[in-house]
């Protein structure tokens, strides 16, 4: 009943925006949104986004959820999403902006005592920083010049963490290497904090997509959120067709 009655007031409302779009307004988007991101790019990117796009639609009640977790949309009553990452569920709509690069790194303080790897196969003998959400043999992944993937040999990580921020500080704290999105690392490499490593092997791109619900037809709040927030978060992510430096044909590692 819940489900029947909010759509039926989410017509009436598209209804009175047309209305008030044919009479020379452009409406005032109204109604409740409610929004998934990733913890790490939902503080990096989404909050200063889309901050002044409510100040400016002042109708529209928006709650925001982070969690690195891949939450249940339809489930959890969600309008959209910000995933990065591979799409398994097909009762969702993408859209995708761009790709998000990764980044290996450690800090100055680990290289000068343990030295820097010269090839992934190297990384064997480093201590690793693992990343819960992502199996070891994913985060470990690289590309040959082929395209074909490769898996670099590691150590069990020493520390593993379900959020990008604690990871990054582990590096940092010179406690291990560790494979990144550049956004969350990307202060830390410009400050010198951390120093990238094995730039010349490429990793897999993950790509940022903004997903909702298949619906037969989106209320006006969520495609014009979609809309903007397609435009305005595009920028944080290299386009898919843009060419990246591919590294040299990989000296061991196991193919996957």
């Amino acid at each position: 009943y819940y489900q029947h009655a909010r759509q039926i007031l989410e017509q009436v409302a598209d209804a009175s925006a047309e209305v008030a779009r044919m009479a020379g307004s452009p409406g005032v988007l109204q109604g409740r949104l409610r929004i998934a991101a990733p913890v790490s790019y939902g503080i990096a990117h989404l909050g200063r986004t889309l901050m002044p796009f409510l100040a400016e639609h002042s109708a529209l009640e928006c709650q925001l959820e982070v969690d690195d977790g891949v939450v249940d949309l339809v489930a959890g009553r969600f309008d959209l999403a910000i995933r990065i990452g591979r799409l398994a569920d097909s009762s969702l709509v993408a859209r995708s902006l761009g790709v998000v690069d990764r980044i290996i790194c450690a800090s100055p303080e680990y290289l000068a005592v343990h030295g820097a790897p010269a090839t992934p196969a190297e990384l064997r003998e480093h201590a690793t920083i693992g990343y819960s959400e992502v199996g070891n043999a994913r985060l470990w992944t690289f590309l040959d010049d082929a395209g074909s993937t490769y898996l670099a040999p590691t150590l069990p990580p020493r520390i593993t963490a379900n959020n990008g921020e604690l990871i990054r500080d582990a590096a940092i704290a010179g406690l291990g290497v560790v494979v990144l999105p550049r956004f969350i690392v990307e202060s830390a490499l410009e400050a010198g904090r951390l120093v990238p490593i094995l730039s010349e092997f490429p990793l897999p791109s993950e790509t940022l997509n903004l997903v909702y619900p298949r619906e037969r037809r989106l209320p006006r709040k969520t495609r014009e959120t979609l809309d903007f927030l397609a435009r305005a978060l595009a920028p944080t992510v290299r386009p898919a067709s843009a060419p990246r430096p591919r590294g040299p044909q990989p000296p061991s590692g196991k193919k996957t």
